[in-house]
């Protein structure tokens, strides 16, 4: 079954079968190789199971946020194959 993987602007990714209204829809994939590629590619929080996103806590503003967001999205995309 296909799962979204989304990110909050304070960096937090997470995977679900639906995006929360607060947070931006990244990509769709089969949940269990998204959930792999994610904690592949995130940086792992000070929680177990908090991922973030490289960067994006650190982000000056937002359109710096979106290219951090957009990067992360193609490395995504690249480790699934899509």
């Amino acid at each position: 079954m296909n799962a979204i993987a989304y990110v909050y602007r304070n960096g937090r990714v997470r995977v679900g079968r639906k995006c929360p209204g607060a947070a931006l829809p990244i990509v769709v994939a089969p949940e269990r190789k998204l959930r792999q590629a994610v904690q592949s590619l995130a940086t792992h929080g000070y929680k177990r199971g908090v991922y973030l996103v490289p960067e994006l806590p650190l982000a000056q503003n937002d359109d710096e946020a979106v290219r951090i967001v957009e990067s992360f999205r193609d490395r995504l995309k690249s480790r699934l194959g899509n």
